[in-house]
């Protein structure tokens, strides 16, 4: 299917799902443009808001950004550099998708990780050792966590880390 191809899902789940993805992007869209609406009537008319209105607005969005950007995958709607990939013939292109899937999986990765160690201490739970990937979690590693600390649990140095926020700002984690 070429760049300018029309997508026609061809079994009758794919026109279901295509059918549901389009309804679900329409309706977060209305949903959207009506609680923006609603909340600026509301504040600009009778000095009042919704006070649910702004976060309502981006949970919607969020969701809308996910099921966009899975339809314009599928219908190939995304913007594309493409100048250089046309230069090659099918078997370069594949290679550069490859790359291109590779690069992305990577960074799902370190947004994974760097989620999950920015959220790891409002919940409880260990961050992770390792840099940039996760070798466990610093509760039973901590002597060999990356952050500041030496093999021996003991701090490389007195004074300012560069690996440590607390070190900026004046306030430590319960964890460190």
């Amino acid at each position: 299917m070429g760049p300018s191809a029309r997508y026609e899902p061809r079994t009758g789940l794919g026109r279901a799902m295509n059918t549901f993805e389009e309804t679900a992007i329409a309706i977060l869209l209305g949903l959207m443009t009506l609680i923006t609406f609603t909340n600026v009537v509301l504040r600009y008319g009778f000095n009042d808001s919704l006070i649910w209105g702004l976060e309502a607005t981006s949970f919607l969005f969020a969701w809308l950004v996910l099921f966009g950007v899975s339809y314009c995958v599928k219908v190939t709607a995304h913007l594309g550099v493409d100048a250089i990939i046309n230069r090659f013939g099918p078997e370069g292109r594949r290679t550069f998708a490859i790359i291109a899937g590779t690069v992305c999986l990577i960074y799902a990765f370190l947004l994974l990780k760097g989620s999950w160690d920015y959220w790891a201490n409002f919940v409880n739970l260990p961050r992770t050792e390792g840099r940039w990937f996760p070798l466990g979690c610093e509760d039973r590693f901590l002597g060999k966590a990356w952050y500041g600390r030496g093999s021996r649990g003991k701090s490389r140095r007195k004074g300012l880390s560069p690996w440590k926020l607390s070190s900026f700002s004046g306030w430590s984690s319960p964890c460190c």
